[in-house]
């Protein structure tokens, strides 16, 4: 898979630096965004469940309802929104499922994706092809490699996608069951992922392989991301609104008073 990451990134890189604006905007973006949902997903979780459901419920109704029409998507997604904002909590065990299967995907399935079973037959060896020929080359990359990509999943054994099925029902329940935690760490996760994207994407206007040196020390990045994963998960769990430490409300603090009161005047 790191070969394949590797075509990938010189075939994006060129791109990158003729069009910046479409590299820098994006990048930038799923940083910030990814800061407030690291540390603080937890607290505006319905504002990012209606998100989330606007966004699959556009591209649902986009490609599939609407086959390209922008209102029945539009429709979908409005309607889509409302349903995740009401029941968050439904939606947030499923995303929450949804990501571990991602990312039991790139583990267990991952390394079957190589060179050999998804090729690319593209001239990333033409140093001196024009601006418009590198931004197409990507999209040529992608649309050539989603092609290869069910024959490479095909040599992948079944009990590895028995064992990713099982991921998923597991994550689903503790999804269901532990919402403070699975939701505080699902928060932390996305985010952090967000932080990941939004600075390799920046990093590939420098000219740089983020994804390729991450490839090359899979643990030492593995390390970084879990220690930034569950920092976050600890800081919503203790600072967020829903998270383990309820804020006092205003009963109970009558209520301490009286008795702190009442103590005192037994004291005197």
């Amino acid at each position: 898979m790191l070969e394949t990451i590797q075509n990938f990134e010189s075939a994006v890189g060129p791109a990158a630096r003729d069009y910046p604006l479409y590299v820098i905007a994006p990048g930038s973006a799923a940083v910030a965004a990814g800061l407030l949902v690291w540390l603080g997903g937890f607290g505006i979780k319905r504002i990012l469940m209606g998100i989330a459901g606007a966004a699959v419920g556009f591209a649902v109704g986009y490609f599939v309802i609407g086959r390209g029409e922008i209102l029945p998507a539009a429709i979908v997604a409005g309607v889509a929104a409302i349903v995740a904002a009401l029941l968050d909590r439904v939606f947030m065990a499923n995303f929450v499922a949804l990501l571990a299967f991602c990312i039991g995907f790139v583990i267990l399935i991952g390394p079957h994706i190589t060179t050999e079973n998804v090729q690319v037959e593209s001239n990333a060896s033409d140093a001196t092809a024009e601006s418009q020929e590198n931004v197409e080359q990507p999209e040529a990359y992608l649309l050539d490699m989603g092609d290869r990509f069910k024959g490479a999943l095909s040599e992948v054994p079944v009990y590895k996608w028995v064992i990713l099925g099982l991921i998923t029902v597991i994550f689903l329940g503790i999804g269901f069951v532990f919402r403070r935690l699975a939701g505080a760490a699902f928060f932390s996760v996305l985010g952090t992922l967000l932080i990941a994207a939004g600075l390799a994407t920046l990093l590939l206007y420098q000219g740089a392989a983020p994804l390729s040196r991450a490839g090359e020390k899979p643990w030492t990045y593995a390390g970084i991301f879990a220690g930034m994963a569950a920092f976050g998960t600890i800081v919503q769990l203790l600072f967020c609104r829903g998270g383990l430490v309820k804020p006092a409300t205003k009963a109970e603090d009558e209520g301490d008073d009286t008795e702190a009161g009442t103590w005192k005047r037994r004291t005197h």
